[in-house]
């Protein structure tokens, strides 16, 4: 999918500019919240304040109400709300992502360690292994499915 796609519908500029700089500090694709891939491990309950926190969901909200089937905005708003500590919403976002693409391994990946993260290893050792068939060289895979192999 192209940013352009993601951003269509936004008519106000400065809406639109917001959304751009909310889609950067996610990472192109959503994933550097909560991966390691790149050593950019951001903690969005830390980082950022309530205001920026309420921000960000309206924007991601805003961008699903435009883009629906958006695989990208659903995996965010799952990212987000997992952060956040909303884990039914984190769900529902993770799962509507793979509903719409059942094979996305970022989405997988993020999915995984959402549950990773609520002490649910068998379900996240599952999804860290399709992971690693659809992406066998991203190495933060194999150490997640690792460290849900020890839970």
């Amino acid at each position: 999918m192209q940013d352009n796609e993601l951003y269509a519908g936004f008519k106000d500029k400065k809406q639109l500019e917001a959304l751009k700089h909310l889609s950067m500090y996610m990472g192109k694709r959503g994933v550097d919240i909560i991966s390691q891939k790149k050593n950019k491990n951001k903690n969005i309950s830390s980082a950022q304040t309530q205001a920026q926190k309420k921000q960000t969901e309206k924007f991601l909200l805003r961008a699903l109400k435009i883009q629906p089937r958006n695989l990208i905005v659903h995996r965010n708003l799952g990212i987000f709300f997992s952060e956040v500590a909303r884990e039914e919403e984190a769900e529902r976002a993770f799962c509507k992502a793979l509903e719409i693409d059942p094979q996305d391994p970022d989405t997988l990946y993020c999915y995984a360690v959402h549950l990773q993260k609520q002490d649910r290893a068998k379900e996240a050792r599952d999804f860290f292994l399709k992971t690693t068939s659809l992406a066998p060289g991203n190495p933060s895979t194999w150490t997640g499915l690792a460290a849900a192999q020890r839970s």
